[in-house]
C-alpha cells in the first residue's frame, strides 16, 4: 500500500546520499470508476499513442512555447538477478500529460524483439518521445513491463515534481525500477536532427548522446538497439542517425 511504499522510500533515502523523490501509485483498474477522477482525466481507456507530433510550436504566439517539460534520461533495474543471470525485457513505458492524454512512449519493445539486460548492463534502452511532454501539473506514467516466461510489472503513476532533477524508484513483483528525470519549468521543446555526411563502408554506430547546460545526465538520441531509423530521402551521401525530441531549459 501508499504507507509501506513511503516507508521503503524514507529507508531508501536514509541509506543512499542520493535522494529519491516520492510519486502517487494508482491502481491499474479503479473500481468503480467514477470515484477516480484522474481516470477518466487521463482518458485511461483510450490506449492509443499520441497523434500530436513534434514541433507543435514552430510560430507560437506570445510565451506560448514556454512550459514546464519532462525530461528522461534513465530507467534501470535496480533488483537481485537471478543467479546472476539475463533478463529478456518487453512491454511498454508511456507517458500522459495534458495536452492529449494519450500514450507518449519513452520505452516499447514487442515480445519479438525484447532486451536483455544484465547485472552488468541493467539499463533499459530509452526511445525519444513522440513530442514534448508537458508538465504544468501531474502527469501519469503508465508501464507495463514484462519477463518472458516469468512475472510482470504493471503500474501506472501521476507524479508531481517539485524539484528539478528526480530519481525515483518503483516497485514491482520482479524487484525495483529506478527512473531518472528532470522537471524543467521554463523549458522548450527542441527536435535534434543528427545525420552523417560522409560515411564509410562498414558503416556503424551504435549510440549518440547529449547535454544541456545545468545537467550532468546524458540524453540518449539515438541508439542503435533502442529503435531503426528510415533512411528514405536522403542522398547517398547523407547517413540519418536520429530525430530526437528534447525538453531544453531557457
Amino acid at each position: 500500500d501508499i504507507e509501506d511504499y513511503y516507508d521503503r522510500i524514507d529507508e531508501l533515502n536514509d541509506t543512499f546520499k542520493e535522494h529519491f523523490s516520492y510519486v502517487i501509485i494508482r491502481p491499474r483498474c479503479p473500481s468503480p470508476r467514477c470515484f477516480h477522477l484522474w481516470h477518466r482525466q487521463f482518458r485511461m481507456t483510450n490506449t492509443n499513442p499520441t497523434s500530436l507530433g513534434s514541433k507543435c510550436f514552430t510560430e507560437p504566439c506570445a510565451y506560448e512555447y514556454v512550459s514546464s517539460d519532462l525530461q528522461f534520461f534513465s530507467m534501470k533495474f535496480a533488483g537481485d538477478f537471478s543467479h546472476g543471470e539475463k533478463m529478456t525485457i518487453y512491454g511498454f513505458v508511456a507517458v500522459r500529460d495534458d495536452i492529449d492524454h494519450l500514450r507518449n512512449y519513452i520505452f516499447y519493445r514487442s515480445s519479438d524483439h525484447a532486451q536483455e539486460i544484465t547485472p552488468d548492463a541493467p539499463d533499459l534502452l530509452l526511445i525519444p518521445p513522440a513530442r514534448g511532454i508537458s508538465a504544468p501539473f501531474n502527469v501519469i506514467v503508465e508501464y507495463c513491463l514484462k519477463v518472458k516466461n516469468n512475472g510482470v510489472w504493471r503500474m501506472q503513476s501521476p507524479m508531481a515534481p517539485k524539484v528539478q532533477l528526480h530519481k525515483v524508484r518503483l516497485f514491482g513483483p520482479l524487484g525495483p525500477l529506478d527512473i531518472r528525470f528532470a522537471l524543467l519549468r521554463f523549458a522548450v521543446e527542441a527536435t535534434i536532427d543528427v545525420k552523417v555526411k560522409r560515411a564509410m563502408a562498414g558503416y556503424s554506430l551504435s549510440t549518440v548522446t547529449a547535454y544541456t547546460c545545468g545537467l550532468l545526465d546524458e540524453t540518449v538520441l539515438y541508439n542503435a538497439y533502442a529503435s531503426s531509423v528510415c533512411c528514405g530521402g536522403l542522398s547517398s551521401s547523407m547517413v540519418a542517425v536520429a530525430s530526437a525530441v528534447v525538453a531544453v531549459e531557457l
